[in-house]
Formats: structure tokens, sequence, C-alpha cells
């Protein structure tokens, strides 16, 4: 109901390869439902051009599928962003203002979303953030972000 045009797609050349594709990360039926119930406009995406790519950089970044399943799960957003792009750089930034490696990708299944906005954004608020004495090598850094 809240995207009519996807049932203009095709199921079988258009929605039936991303539903397999999401059951072959390992989710269930139940969680794949889910997913698209929160996030309907994923199956608007191309699967080789957007959620495909996705994927693949959440496992550079990630390392297990385990963790790429955890981050979909948690933010189911994050499939339609341009991972290199836009949560890389944030990754990046968060580690030059001192924030080590591991919490910043713990962030990605706690408050997922604070990797997702504009880098000079979240690099503002984290300077603002520091300004007011959170330490950016404690766990409550970035959730403060």
């Amino acid at each position: 109901m809240r995207r009519p045009r996807l049932y203009l797609l095709n199921a079988h050349k258009n929605l039936k390869p991303k539903l397999e594709f999401f059951k072959s990360l390992g989710l269930s039926d139940l969680e794949v439902t889910k997913l698209l119930s929160r996030r309907p406009s994923i199956l608007a995406r191309s699967l080789e051009n957007q959620i495909t790519p996705c994927v693949q950089e959440l496992r550079r970044i990630l390392g297990t599928e385990e963790n790429v399943l955890k981050a979909i799960k948690e933010c189911q957003y994050i499939l339609e962003c341009n991972v290199e792009k836009v949560v890389q750089p944030n990754i990046s930034m968060l580690i030059s203002h001192g924030v080590p490696e591991s919490f910043v990708l713990k962030s990605l299944f706690i408050r997922p979303v604070t990797l997702l906005v504009r880098t000079c954004r979240l690099s503002e608020v984290a300077s603002e953030v520091m300004k007011l004495g959170f330490d950016p090598n404690s766990l409550r850094f970035v959730p403060s972000v």
C-alpha cells in the first residue's frame, strides 16, 4: 500500500532474485518479511547496482556475515545508501577524532543511523560532543554523537 509502484515490478525478474539474495545471506523467511515490510522501497533498488555492492562493502568493513546481518537487521535503510561514499568516510572521520575503530564498528549494531548522516555534519557533532567533555575512547561517545 505504501509503495504502489512495486506492483508494477516483474515478480520473477525483479522480486524473486532479491528475495533469494536475502535468504542466501542467512535471513529467515520471517526476517526477510520484517525487513521488507519496514523498508519496502528496498525492492525498488537494483540488486546488481545497489543491494549487492552495499552488502559487499559491509562485509569488507565488518568482516563477518553475522555482523553484516546484525547491521542490516538493526537499520534496514543501510541497504539503500551508498556505504562506500557515506558510511566509510564517517568511519574514517570518527577514527580521526580519536574514536577506536572497534567502537565505531560497534555503532553499526547499536545506532547505525549515526553513520548514515553527511560526514561534514557528523564531524561538527563529534567536535561538539568532545567539547562537552565526552571522551572519544569511551563506548558512550559514538551514541552521544
